[in-house]
């Protein structure tokens, strides 16, 4: 069995996270954890200004998917230290739900998990939410962990 679990380091998203390290360790699955990441326009908040000044050559995206990664598998480290589950990661970047479904496409992935934030009706009505809208496409069945 292959679950991925969505990871954005909120709350919620942890708390699935530590679901699926403990179903994953039930059913002996492999587990991967996914955060996708926004690049940011590289004029956006001073960015390449402060990057030119710091001497440092690589774009805004990569210390971005850099910084993700980091992150990522410091979770990863500390999870896997409590069930002995090996975990992998993976950092993508885009928009969170295409991108959450596009692996489960491409990995066969047999069960996502994700967390959700409460929002109020008027909130989901103009925004939506990565849940609902991974819900609605993915081709496995979907843990939502509040």
């Amino acid at each position: 069995m292959r679950i991925v679990c969505a990871v954005d380091h909120s709350e919620p998203s942890l708390r699935a996270a530590k679901f699926a390290l403990e179903l994953a360790g039930k059913c002996a699955a492999e587990l991967t954890l996914v955060n996708v990441v926004r690049l940011p326009d590289g004029e956006q908040y001073g960015i390449t200004d402060y990057l030119r000044h710091e001497h440092n050559p690589d774009p805004p995206g990569v210390l971005v998917l850099e910084a993700a990664q980091d992150e990522l598998a410091l979770l990863s480290e500390r999870l896997a230290g409590e069930r002995g589950v090996a975990i992998t990661c993976e950092v993508r970047a885009g928009e969170a739900a295409t991108e959450i479904v596009a692996l489960a496409r491409n990995r066969t992935i047999d069960l996502i998990v994700i967390g959700h934030r409460s929002q109020s009706r008027l909130a989901q009505a103009l925004l939506g939410s990565v849940a609902r809208r991974v819900v609605d496409t993915a081709p496995c069945p979907v843990v939502i962990v509040r």
